[in-house]
């Protein structure tokens, strides 16, 4: 068995960030999961990003602390 060659992009993404559900995502950021899912499907602009994961929708926590830290009042 070889093992494949991730980039240094792929490495950071593995090393440092984790992936938080849909209904993770919203206790995080104290929205109703409902607000995040109709964000994502209307497109939202400056909605906090989100990814699929085998059709999951899923978000880096990462990404979304910065998300949060954009709307600093």
């Amino acid at each position: 068995m070889r093992a494949t060659k991730c980039s240094k992009q792929t490495e950071r993404v593995l090393a440092a960030d984790r992936f938080l559900t849909r209904r993770e995502a919203a206790r995080m950021l104290r929205l109703a999961e409902g607000t995040l899912a109709v964000w994502s499907c209307t497109g939202k602009k400056g909605a906090p990003p989100m990814r699929k994961h085998g059709g999951r929708c899923v978000y880096s926590e990462r990404e979304l602390l910065a998300w949060s830290e954009q709307r600093r009042a």
